[in-house]
């Protein structure tokens, strides 16, 4: 019964398929339909985290970017430009599977493909596949727009634009200056100039790390997470790390959470812990059997005996990183509390890295940084030298640096960078190639600057009005006169009345409207009104170009 039911509608269906032809529509014509049969038309918004550029806010921005850019090129850099999308896997290689939750992840064809969450990556990736051959220190900047998914926030966009440099094949304290330098001096040219300079060195951490013989994922997740310590304190660190890595706090249980009671009694593991703390592996399997032997404990279960004694050492060693995960962490407290201006936090420091037997070669390359600086004429009271600061980015192999908007009580970062020696031969390059860059959140640099000024946001410098219709050929001729002459000209085409061009010309806020005479086509008036004053006044052409260009 139900299959002869199903023949039936299938060819009711046919029939008023027949009858009724089958018409695509663009989503226009759909929702004008819609429209017509009465039917409500739901409004698109804009996707979550984006924003419309109204003209006015475009002006200005392109007006920052401009000045940026040539600031850039100034000093010898040359502008590059990237694709929007990339392969997943260069992100991934560059910043791991943390960043996986952050990017524009999808797969098209079998090819896992992201929109770009940062420039650096695809520039390095550049480099490799077409710039190797190219003369060292090889400077490059860049501007454009990179897409992070992640809770917009005041100030914070999943879509924003990203204008920077990458300085490549130079290390040294000359090298990270300049980065600084053109940092700050970038944001002056703009007009914004209460920010200060924060400045870091992720190797000094890192070398004490490295002394420590941390298992390197471990060195790579407290290296990024030493802004939570300071945060959020010493448990949210521990509590993310047993998640990442099945770490425990608890000695005895790290080792026995994985070894079942049937195996080995949980008495002998706690003692084992105990006795084998500090021992190397051949000496340790010699201890545990003959502890074993000694205590007359048997080694029971389905597992066999040698698979029990390696899942204990592992788990042994498991416990020893702990230990010196702890270590690691008083350090990174220690670290985190000098923080200050650069000469204090320089003798504090110099004092901290003496106790726990570090060297000084990080600390000595931030004071050479710092003296370069001057050299730029960056003033020492804009700096601050905070030795705990890791900006989060596991990529990062020397000095870091942020620079602030200091305006108000609330300090709003502006652009960050630092040096990354070994990215680029993560990449595939052929040798090790030293690197440093910077980017800046042109967004951020946009709130930073408040309310444009008038002159900023104008569309036009001057209105083009023809007397009548017999003047509209006229009227366009000078329009394009006064366009030759560098002037922003509106050609008035509404055919309305004078009145309302000059309606419309202070609407606009455009601050000169030039009325057109013609006869036979040819310009026989030409007339200026400012419309500050009200006045108009006959003029010729060239004397109604100067004026226009004193009030710009």
């Amino acid at each position: 019964m139900a299959a002869v039911a199903a023949v039936v509608i299938s060819v009711l269906c046919s029939a008023c398929t027949a009858m009724q032809p089958m018409v695509w529509l663009s989503g226009n014509q759909q929702a004008l339909s819609q429209k017509d049969r009465g039917m409500p038309v739901t409004k698109i918004e804009r996707v979550r985290g984006t924003n419309d550029i109204m003209p006015e806010e475009y002006q200005l921005y392109a007006d920052m970017r401009a000045t940026l850019m040539q600031g850039f090129q100034a000093a010898g850099y040359r502008p590059i430009d990237v694709p929007l999308i990339e392969y997943t896997d260069l992100h991934l290689r560059k910043s791991g599977e943390a960043i996986v939750s952050r990017l524009y992840d999808f797969t098209h064809q079998n090819q896992r493909l992201c929109l770009r969450p940062e420039m650096t990556a695809s520039i390095t990736r550049a480099y490799v596949d077409q710039l190797q051959t190219a003369a060292l220190p090889l400077r490059l900047c860049y501007a454009g727009p990179v897409f992070q998914y992640a809770t917009p926030q005041e100030g914070s966009y999943r879509q924003f634009t990203q204008v920077g440099v990458e300085l490549l094949g130079a290390t040294g304290s000359l090298a990270d200056s300049e980065m600084m330098a053109l940092a700050a001096q970038g944001v002056e040219r703009l007009g914004l100039t209460q920010y200060h300079l924060t400045i870091g060195h992720i190797g000094i951490l890192a070398e004490f790390l490295r002394n420590l013989e941390l298992d390197s994922r471990l060195q790579s997740f407290l290296l990024s997470h030493i802004d939570v310590l300071r945060e959020a304190g010493r448990e949210q660190v521990l509590q993310q790390l047993e998640t990442f890595y099945a770490f425990t706090s608890r000695p005895t249980e790290a080792v026995a959470s994985d070894l079942d009671e049937e195996d080995l009694p949980t008495e002998a593991i706690s003692n084992l812990v105990d006795l084998l703390a500090s021992s190397d592996k051949r000496l340790a399997r010699s201890a545990i059997l003959n502890f074993l032997r000694g205590s007359h404990i048997q080694i029971g279960g389905a597992r066999d005996p040698e698979e029990i004694i390696e899942r204990l050492l592992l788990k042994m060693k498991r416990t020893d990183q702990l230990a010196r995960v702890h270590q690691a962490l008083d350090f990174m407290a220690e670290l985190g509390a000098c923080h200050g201006p650069p000469v204090a936090v320089v003798q504090e420091l110099a004092r901290l890295l003496a106790a726990h037997g570090v060297p000084d070669t990080a600390l000595q390359q931030v004071q050479a940084t710092i003296e370069a600086l001057s050299w730029y004429g960056i003033d020492p009271e804009r700096m601050i030298f905070d030795a705990g600061m890791s900006r989060g980015i596991q990529y990062y192999t020397g000095v870091i640096f942020e620079l602030y908007d200091a305006q108000g009580d609330t300090q709003r970062p502006i652009c960050g960078g630092g040096r990354y020696d070994d990215l680029v031969a993560l990449m595939g390059a052929r040798q090790a190639v030293p690197a440093i860059g910077f980017a800046y959140g042109l967004e951020h640099i946009r709130r930073a600057l408040g309310e444009p000024h008038a002159a900023t946001a104008r569309r036009a410098d001057v209105l083009v009005i023809p007397s009548d219709a017999a003047g509209n050929r006229a009227a366009i001729q000078v329009a394009e006169r006064l366009r030759q002459a560098g002037l922003r000209a509106e050609m008035d085409v509404s055919g309305g009345s004078i009145e309302q061009g000059w309606h419309y010309a202070s609407q606009g806020q455009i601050p000169c409207v030039v009325r057109v005479d013609a006869s036979d086509s040819a310009v026989t008036h030409v007339y200026l009104r400012m419309l500050a004053t009200g006045a108009e006044q006959p003029m010729t052409l060239d004397e109604a170009i100067e004026a226009v260009t004193r009030m710009r």
